[in-house]
């Protein structure tokens, strides 16, 4: 998470959502330096969903499955935090994919996955 926010540090961008967002501790860390960006923290799962909402009542949060349905608009940055090993591999193509259709013509895309390093 340190690593994204320090990346996102040197951007300038009004929108962001996070994929796979989870308990959505990530934008609550946003939100402490950066709280006039619009957010939004997406997940597949209803439970986090669910717990991001209950810890964050000021955020939004929604429960999307983004292989089957379209946000409806873009954002200028997607960050997906240590999800994409969460993937089958079959459909890691698609999953892609449907982030690079959120992101702003000019928007975007902080990845992540765990390696050995950290």
């Amino acid at each position: 998470m340190r690593v994204v926010l320090d990346q996102l540090s040197d951007w300038t961008f009004d929108s962001l959502v996070d994929v796979g967002c989870g308990d959505g501790r990530f934008l609550r860390e946003l939100d402490k330096t950066h709280p006039e960006v619009e957010s939004l923290g997406i997940d597949y799962s209803e439970r986090s969903i669910a717990m991001a909402n209950g810890m964050n009542p000021h955020l939004t949060y929604e429960v999307r499955d983004i292989l089957e349905e379209d946000l409806g608009r873009q954002f200028d940055v997607a960050t997906c935090i240590e999800v994409l090993e969460h993937i089958p591999s079959e459909d890691c193509a698609a999953f892609v994919e449907a982030i690079a259709g959120m992101l702003a013509p000019d928007g975007k895309l902080v990845l992540t996955v765990p390696h050995v390093n950290k």
